[in-house]
């Protein structure tokens, strides 16, 4: 018995001293198990030329002529009608606007990405624009209020609410001819 413990306690001491010198060497991980966190990276591929081409027509900036002044004018129509207009934020609780900007939200959502030049360069930022409605839906105005100090991050701003024009013409109930909407667009790398 002797002769076998005399031969299992080297070996038992090698093996130890191995995997102890495997671990030390970052070869063999000792330990339960651990969970690695893996990180998600979104890549947006770019178009192609005809997806491109599409986006360049649709970022055109469409007005509409004013109709003719009817011929004949009923009585108490020849008052001067007054334009309103109103500004709101694109996440606005206002019962009266949320269903209509939610839809404008979604619009946007749909064609909005990160642009690949910025994403490669490791760009992020926040850009905040204001755009101008017709009552027919047609864009009228688009301007950033607050830059994101990067130009390709604002550019791509203006370009997707340029795209996703024509948006729906107002309810109803709007009663107003103009609607401005104030929104902010957050391009960040999540980790």
């Amino acid at each position: 018995m002797s002769a076998k413990k005399s031969f299992i306690l080297p070996v038992a001491l090698s093996i130890i001293s191995h995997a102890l010198l495997l671990s030390a060497a970052g070869l063999v991980e000792i330990g339960y198990l651990k969970v690695k966190q893996e990180t998600a990276i979104w890549v947006n591929l770019p178009q192609t030329k005809e997806i491109q081409e599409k986006t360049e027509e649709r970022n055109t900036v469409r007005t509409l002529p004013k109709p003719p002044p009817p011929e004949e004018e009923a009585p108490g129509q020849n008052e001067p009608t007054e334009e309103t207009e109103e500004t709101v934020n694109l996440d606005s609780p206002d019962q009266r606007f949320s269903p209509y900007l939610l839809e404008v939200k979604r619009r946007i959502n749909r064609i909005w990405s990160y642009p690949s030049q910025a994403f490669a360069q490791g760009k992020g930022g926040t850009s905040t624009v204001q755009f101008s409605l017709a009552s027919d839906g047609t864009l009228v105005a688009c301007r950033i209020v607050t830059p994101s100090g990067s130009a390709v991050l604002d550019r791509e701003t203006i370009n997707v609410v340029k795209a996703a024009a024509p948006y729906e013409p107002f309810p109803k109930d709007f009663n107003i001819s103009r609607l401005h909407i104030m929104a902010t667009f957050r391009y960040r790398f999540l980790q």
